[in-house]
């Protein structure tokens, strides 16, 4: 397989947008599956150390996002889902309300040591490092990575490690920005997830089922769904909160951007409805291990 061939489908890739990785690396899209990758990319974890979860708002927007993801995932829990592993949890709100919801023992696997100490003082079970490097006799009978997948540099590998967690019969939920977004096709870098310095791939329902079932799972959901208002992919708030550190009347556009995010969420979320379901920025990807 040449460099520019689709790691899920082996077709031929072509460039979307220009990133501002370093070297400044294009975004590529493959005409067969859809699958995203940034071609070429060299693997940087300093991006996550302890800056990249410390802090007062990333636990606020981990703790306000936590329902959403349990929503999503509520349907695909079992009463068998008694050990469960969250990865890239961040300050661990969604694993604590696994824990509470269902009596799971549940694990948080987190790079970032300040969201790892957060976690720990609420008595979870957390744990610092990477899923590709976790270390451990332990399989689990759900893992759980949202919006963890788009940050990673290699999906195989990261997939691969999945399956070593997970015991056979075990679930993979996944959520990620959706490769067949309308906003990604129509705006490209604009769109509010291609965020250049952080997104290195995105999954298309077709190509989630094709790289998940190299990697030895039957995938039982791949469909796209609408994000909680908290993790809308805006583009007039964005701007606004950009414009607020540079402006002297910051606090007056602090004021409006609120109601404008809630009004321009409102407007796309009609527009999602517009362009159909499978096109909203979200995928939700659901998949067994097989024995």
């Amino acid at each position: 397989m040449n460099s520019n061939s689709c790691p899920a489908c082996g077709a031929e890739m072509a460039r979307l947008y220009r990133t501002t990785f370093p070297g400044e690396p294009w975004m590529h899209r493959c005409g067969a599956c859809g699958f995203c990758a940034v071609r070429p990319l060299s693997e940087s974890r300093e991006v996550y150390d302890d800056a990249y979860t410390a802090g007062s708002d990333a636990g606020r927007k981990n703790r306000r996002l936590a329902p959403d993801y349990f929503r999503k995932l509520r349907p695909f829990l079992a009463d068998e889902h008694r050990a469960v592993l969250e990865v890239g949890g961040s300050h661990g709100w969604l694993s604590q309300l696994i824990r509470e919801r269902t009596g799971a023992r549940t694990t948080l696997l987190e790079p970032g040591r300040s969201a790892i100490a957060s976690a720990q003082a609420r008595g979870l079970d957390a744990r610092c490092g990477f899923l590709e490097d976790f270390a451990t006799d332990e399989r689990f009978d759900l893992l759980c990575a949202a919006h963890v997948i788009e940050h990673v540099a290699d999906v195989d590998r990261f997939l691969a490690a999945c399956a070593r967690l997970l015991r056979p019969g075990g679930t993979l939920f996944l959520l990620t920005p959706n490769a067949d977004a309308w906003k990604l096709a129509r705006f490209r870098g604009q769109w509010a997830w291609a965020v250049p310095d952080g997104h290195t791939l995105f999954l298309s329902a077709g190509s989630a089922r094709e790289l998940l079932a190299r990697h030895g799972f039957e995938p039982l959901a791949a469909s796209a769904v609408s994000p909680a208002f908290a993790h809308y992919p805006l583009f007039v708030a964005r701007a606004l909160a950009k414009w607020r550190a540079r402006l002297r009347f910051g606090r007056l556009l602090g004021v409006a951007t609120r109601p404008l995010a809630l009004a321009e969420f409102a407007l796309l979320r009609v527009l999602d409805l517009f362009h159909g379901a499978d096109r909203a920025d979200e995928l939700l990807v659901v998949a067994r291990r097989c024995s």
